[in-house]
């Protein structure tokens, strides 16, 4: 009786206190919604971008909601890209070679573009941001086109992010970004990627449906643990040094179990060579995947597949760490 009367005491005190905790979050959650208008985001953006991004960023339109997405903080923009003054590669104009019109996309006769999503939207902790971390809980890109071009081992456009690197027109070096943390990215909308590295001769385009990727990247450490990949409808096509490939595949999913990926896939393939034709292949893959990073070597256990009637098992070993490819299956 005496414990009942005593639970009854504390929760007539923790009752008010708890409603007063509540009531001042709610009011706290109110005035971040009503300060962080499309102005007051707008000079957070432009000031990071300038901080840490060696290029222009530009965008159409901001907003914020406390509520999409609490208690984490909830940013969508629209149109946003990211370009850098075309003379910056300029030098690399005049290369000749086949494959020459990839090189060309995104870049233009003032600026070049190294991404452009017609809206990008992110959930962020903002208690996290305000110690200087950034955990970005979601992160979703509808309709991106990125163009990544690597002139050579020493000239690619995508180093433009923090890290030190010299601004256009000045000695001010771009700070070292903040340690960052994803969970989840969402491309949606066709997202459109084009690669190329002159000096290797490889030039290649992909197109999807969409891609989802799960999992804890840690941009600190360089570390990515926890993922999963699914993969909707993907075409890539390009040039090799030994052959032009086309390659199509309808569904993939990739998840990350303690020391290996299960990868599973069942769907019609798709494969060109300019060398070999064409070739159309209903194919079922599953099994296990041990990548060994650190001695360049990738592994392969219990893995099945079926291609068209045919249909395999196989065990066995990829070695990167030489000159050639050494295989053992």
């Amino acid at each position: 009786m005496g414990n009942e009367k005593c639970k009854h005491a504390a929760w007539r005190w923790l009752r008010p206190l708890l409603w007063a905790f509540l009531g001042i979050w709610a009011v706290i959650v109110i005035v971040l919604q009503l300060v962080l208008n499309s102005a007051v985001l707008t000079r957070i953006v432009e000031k990071a971008a300038d901080e840490y991004v060696d290029g222009s960023v530009s965008f159409s339109g901001i907003k914020a909601s406390m509520f999409r997405s609490f208690p984490n903080l909830n940013v969508t923009i629209d149109n946003f890209s990211i370009t850098y003054p075309h003379d910056r590669f300029a030098a690399f104009d005049s290369l000749e070679t086949s494959g020459n019109h990839l090189l060309k996309v995104g870049r233009g006769t003032l600026a070049d573009t190294l991404a452009h999503f017609d809206k990008l939207s992110v959930s962020v902790n903002y208690l996290a941001a305000a110690t200087g971390r950034i955990r970005i809980r979601k992160a979703s890109l509808e309709h991106p086109r990125i163009f990544a071009h690597q002139y050579d081992s020493t000239q690619c456009n995508w180093n433009m992010f923090g890290g030190g690197s010299v601004k256009d027109g000045g000695d001010t070096t771009a700070s070292t970004l903040p340690p960052i943390s994803i969970g989840k990215v969402n491309l949606d909308g066709r997202p459109f990627v084009v690669y190329t590295n002159p000096s290797d001769t490889i030039f290649g385009c992909i197109f999807l449906k969409s891609l989802t990727a799960r999992g804890h990247f840690d941009a600190k450490r360089g570390k990515i643990e926890n993922v999963s990949v699914t993969l909707d409808s993907l075409f890539a096509a390009g040039r090799l040094p030994a052959d032009t490939v086309a390659f199509g595949l309808e569904r993939l999913n990739i998840k990350e179990r303690v020391g290996h990926f299960d990868v599973s896939m069942a769907s019609r393939l798709f494969l060109g060579l300019k060398s070999s034709g064409r070739m159309s292949l209903p194919v079922e893959i599953s099994g296990d995947i041990f990548p060994e990073l650190d001695k360049k070597k990738i592994s392969v256990e219990r893995m099945t597949a079926r291609i068209a009637t045919i249909g395999l098992n196989v065990d066995g070993e990829a070695d990167f760490s030489g000159r050639n490819i050494h295989i053992k299956a």
